[in-house]
């Protein structure tokens, strides 16, 4: 999905190429492009100057809006796909690996800061993430087995967990992004449907 940078005039959006592209809103003019080592299949995040994506190539990446430069020293490196687009809040960036685990860095420099996750599941599953929801110092985030999470953003300690399965026992993932409002979450099983918790 592009993504529109408040700061200019930019739209950017990552291609099974493997390019993040940015142009010109207007006239569509292509003002630069990013490689990657994998496919660009979720959806960026813009905060400030800065877009934050990952690739299948199970790296996260910081590129200036302005030049498509990398940002950090270096993209931050996992052992999966990251195809969902990153949350940003209370200083992290966090996101989800096709892997089963969520991850916090800083994202000023990259630095990792802590990550969680859940046990791959032997039964059938789609295998995909949602992304995670940062809100009011807590991410929330879904899994394969059915389960969706609540951790403090600050060290990543586990304060719930429940599982949206129900009485099924195959594809019951947490694939979608979990949505806050006010004191409840929002998340939805793919077998299942959407529950409020």
């Amino acid at each position: 999905s592009p993504v529109h940078a408040k700061s200019g005039r930019v739209v950017i959006a990552g291609s099974e190429a493997g390019h993040l592209v940015a142009a010109d809103s207007r006239s569509g003019k292509e003002l630069w492009r990013f490689k990657t080592h994998g496919k660009i299949r979720g959806a960026a995040t813009v905060s400030g100057k800065d877009v934050y994506f990952g690739a299948t190539d199970g790296k996260l990446y910081r590129v200036a809006v302005d030049t498509g430069e990398l940002s950090w020293k270096a993209p931050y490196e996992t052992q999966g796909a990251i195809t969902s687009a990153p949350a940003i809040g209370s200083g992290l960036v966090v996101f989800q690996n096709n892997q089963n685990r969520t991850y916090a860095v800083d994202w000023k420099t990259g630095e990792y800061k802590w990550d969680t996750g859940r046990s791959r599941p032997e039964f059938l599953t789609i295998k995909g993430e949602g992304g995670a929801t940062i809100k009011d110092g807590f991410v929330y985030a879904g899994y394969e087995d059915g389960f969706l999470t609540a951790v403090r953003a600050k060290d990543g300690a586990t304060l719930w967990s429940k599982n949206l399965s129900g009485s099924e026992s195959q594809f019951v993932d947490v694939d979608t992004r979990p949505v806050v409002l006010d004191d409840t979450v929002f998340a939805a099983s793919f077998n299942v449907g959407l529950y409020a918790v």
